[in-house]
């Protein structure tokens, strides 16, 4: 999965460092499996939806900073809970420029699912 992950984030790291264009990586644990394409008509052409395995996605949001990520992954997380009502899913966001790299950056995020994941911290949007 980080390998995945890490290949995926190359193309926006280079943008990152050469023309300063942040994004946000939002991480989802879904312990069910769901249709990943009625997620995908939900974000943006820029946006990136990647499918780490059948329980774990990762969606890079383009052009973001930390709040205006969050706001884009709670507008997802909204459209998941009006489609999955019954479905728990955990969830943890970063944005690029809170981080020196991309390998500082994934095991964050990482640590943030576990974490809810640990603790049963579902995402809700607010």
């Amino acid at each position: 999965m980080v390998e995945k992950l890490t290949q995926t984030l190359k193309n926006f790291d280079y943008r990152l460092n050469r023309y300063q264009i942040h994004y946000s990586v939002a991480m989802w644990h879904c312990p069910e499996e769901i249709d990943i394409s009625i997620l995908s008509k939900c974000i943006r052409t820029t946006d990136r939806l990647i499918c780490l395995n059948e329980y774990n996605y990762a969606i890079v949001f383009d052009y973001t900073n930390p709040e205006s990520g969050l706001h884009a992954a709670n507008n997802l997380l909204k459209h998941f809970k009006s489609t999955y009502s019954s479905v728990p899913l955990f969830c943890s966001i970063v944005n690029s420029s809170q981080y020196e790299s991309v390998s500082s950056m994934i095991p964050e995020l990482f640590t943030q699912l576990n974490k809810s994941i640990e603790n049963n911290q579902m995402a809700i949007s607010s």
